[in-house]
């Protein structure tokens, strides 16, 4: 085999088995098929580049057309001439699939389901890393430096998995980029003869002459390699100060974490990657004193722009709290019930944002490393964290409607001065939301609580022909026009809506994320199960010498799940056909643009979102290909024997008579290793004829 023939399949390898990381941001590994296939169609493309000896320049086109006709042949089928070859409406059918998995990075967190058009990003950019192994590695013989390509297929996951990236994932991934370094040292070391290697003394040194004589190549390379990669794991971990590393994160392999806290992704991302979950898990179980269930709290969202709604950077808090008295905001005089709750969260659940009723007053046994947000209300850390039982003492505000009622709205001045935030509303508010507010807040509704109540029941009220549906996703401008128009939408768009009208209305709002009450635990009506079901997105609401008053737009069931407050009950209407508890719903009826109908999903995917119905798949490419060259190594050996029988046979009738006996003799020499009859270096041609004719039972044309 040539060494570039060698380089090419150990680049490709290396991308394979460096896109094993991957796997921690999927919720399963069938994508892993596409990608491969993606990869072994840019290295065929490559191996026929330079079987042609094409210029090193046209290398990685040939891997980009390669790339190019196999993200064709799979996820642009329908427009493609033959199913294969690209044309304006495949690749109009691939810029949409990419737009499509683009929304999806944007929408899900990880770990995330696989879907088309994620699938599509992750096999292009596997595709085009294996062009780029290859132009370093390959063609200019650098592949320590093709490392760094490998490296972003790390670093990926490591910036989107907070909650670690299991550490055999890394282990692959690292294999693979020694194989590399392996491969290019034991060619380089060919280039320059068998190196001398062995026992001191002349004596014992192998024969010069004996070109059989196996002497082992130094490794000293690699295993520079393979200790300077263990030292990448193990330094991080042993230096204080380190542990916080990415590296670092590798001895975690908690892949169902349920939290992104303040990384990359924001909040809202994190919330849809636990309601998208195929298998919903137990994140917490709750045992308290309150009579009845309470929301737990964990992120606010007060930041609202175009884009939607964020959290901004934490101001001056209380830090390490542990067992300390918290500072509480200013609530005014309304009446509160004390409660204690104890929560145990589970292996599943990890977040730098600790779930707790509204408002604590003392958290013990956490541990410590907690500190304590009075302006939103909520307790973080700078570690994620999970798997420990803690208590929180605390007060429910319980503002009565006659409270409510007596409110005055918050003075101009005293709005911009400590509500700027809350209050805050960009210049490009959509025309929709307006017209939405104009038919909602008619104008005997004059107080602040009248008007939020008067919001809250336009979501709530069947009679309005609001549904819960996971099918619209974001927070933006654009979502909520699609919402408010379409009239469906899961908890991020009704509270997201609900908190955009409440400051048009001049009423301080913001967004909290978070969990409802759970399922009582059998046999224990004072414990309830939380799961990932249970996430949720609300909105609270200022009220002048009350604080800060939560509501619940979003039209969930009446499982027990969803607690609505007392002062904005759920009105009397029937409900509607799909309002479903957020995280277990069940979308409305009828296909909506994101969605397949119910029959095509069945006939054409594996519930992944991915269609395997085509002609070509990666599975069939796969499978197909690996016998192919099965097939093809079989008929390897009798291929080159019929060449070298023809080549002989030209040679032996040729002009030249000693280079014709030469190709004689060698021809019997095959013919009899070709009957199994040994041909010992000694034996004369005279010798070998006579033997052959009595071993071969020779007739007489073939004897003489």
């Amino acid at each position: 085999m040539r060494t570039s023939t060698r380089m090419t399949l150990a680049a490709a390898g290396a991308v394979a088995l460096g896109a094993a990381p991957l796997g921690a941001v999927f919720e399963d590994w069938s994508w892993l098929w596409y990608a491969w296939a993606a990869i072994a169609a840019v290295a065929g493309a490559h191996l026929l580049a330079r079987a042609a000896r094409l210029p090193a320049v046209l290398l990685p086109v040939a891997g980009a057309a390669g790339l190019l006709l196999y993200l064709t042949a799979v996820f642009g089928t329908d427009g493609a001439l033959l199913g294969l070859i690209p044309t304006p409406d495949s690749m109009e059918l691939l810029r949409s699939t990419l737009a499509e998995g683009m929304s999806d990075v944007n929408d899900y967190a990880a770990p995330v389901p696989v879907r088309t058009g994620l699938v599509l990003i992750t096999a292009a950019s596997l595709g085009a890393t294996a062009i780029v192994v290859d132009v370093v590695a390959v063609t200019l013989r650098k592949p320590a430096a093709a490392g760094l390509a490998l490296l972003a297929l790390y670093a990926v996951p490591t910036a989107v998995v907070l909650a670690g990236v299991p550490w055999i994932l890394f282990a692959i991934a690292a294999v693979g980029y020694l194989m590399l370094l392996m491969v290019e040292g034991r060619d380089r070391l060919l280039h320059w003869g068998r190196p001398v290697d062995g026992p001191a003394g002349p004596a014992e040194a192998p024969s010069a002459l004996d070109p059989d004589a196996d002497t082992p190549s130094p490794l000293t390379g690699q295993r520079i390699g393979a200790a300077a990669i263990g030292l990448a794991v193990i330094l991080p971990l042993l230096v204080p100060g380190m542990t916080g590393n990415a590296l670092s994160r590798l001895t975690s392999d908690r892949g169902n974490g349920t939290g992104q806290g303040t990384g990359p992704l924001n909040d809202f991302a994190s919330l849809r990657g636990e309601l998208n979950r195929r298998d919903p898990v137990d994140v917490m179980t709750v045992t308290s004193d309150l009579p009845q269930p309470s929301y737990l709290r964990m992120k606010v969202l007060d930041i609202y722009n175009a884009t939607g709604f964020s959290t901004g950077r934490s101001g001056p808090g209380q830090g390490d709290i542990e067992g300390q008295a918290l500072n509480q905001p200013s609530t005014g005089s309304v009446r509160g019930r004390t409660y204690q709750t104890q929560i145990e969260l589970t292996d599943n659940f990890t977040d730098d944002h600790l779930p707790v009723h509204y408002l604590p007053t003392r958290i013990v046994d956490t541990g410590g490393g907690w500190r304590w947000d009075a302006d939103r209300g909520v307790v973080t850390s700078r570690d994620q964290r999970g798997d420990f039982r803690y208590t929180v003492q605390g007060t429910v505000p319980q503002p009565s409607v006659t409270d409510l009622q007596a409110v005055l709205p918050l003075s101009d001045e005293r709005a911009e001065r400590e509500f700027r935030r809350e209050t805050s509303v960009p210049d490009s508010v959509p025309d929709e939301v307006e017209r939405a507010l104009e038919e909602i807040i008619t104008e005997d509704i004059d107080s602040p609580y009248l008007r939020a109540k008067a919001i809250n029941d336009y979501f709530t009220d069947g009679k309005n022909g609001f549904t819960y549906s996971e099918s619209t996703l974001g927070n933006g401008n654009d979502a909520l026009v699609d919402f408010l128009q379409n009239k469906q939408g899961y908890c991020e768009q009704y509270a997201a809506a609900m908190a955009v009208m409440l400051r048009l209305q001049g009423i301080p709002s913001r967004v909290v994320v978070g969990y409802t009450p759970g399922r009582p635990q059998e046999g224990d009506q004072r414990t309830r199960v939380v799961s990932t079901n249970d996430a949720h997105a609300w909105v609270e609401a200022y009220f002048q010498d009350i604080g800060w008053t939560w509501f619940d737009p979003t039209p969930l069931d009446d499982e027990g799940r969803a607690v609505p407050p007392a002062y904005a009950p759920r009105p009397e209407a029937a409900p509607t056909p799909t309002a479903s508890v957020s995280g277990g719903a069940v979308p409305s009826a009828g296909p909506t643009a994101n969605q397949l109908p119910q029959e095509d999903l069945e006939a054409g995917s594996d519930g992944s979102g991915i269609q395997r119905d085509g002609l070509v798949t990666p599975q069939r490419l796969l499978v197909a290909g690996s016998g192919l060259a099965v097939l093809l190594l079989l008929l390897l050996p009798a291929a080159a024997r019929l060449v070298s029988r023809r080549r002989r046979l030209r040679a032996a009738a040729g002009a030249d008579p000693g280079a014709a006996a030469r190709a004689a003799w060698d021809e019997v020499v095959g013919t009899a290793a070709d009957y199994g009859v040994p041909v010992p270096a000694s034996e004369t041609p005279r010798a070998l004829a006579r033997r052959l004719d009595q071993d071969l039972d020779l007739d007489g044309e073939a004897s003489s």
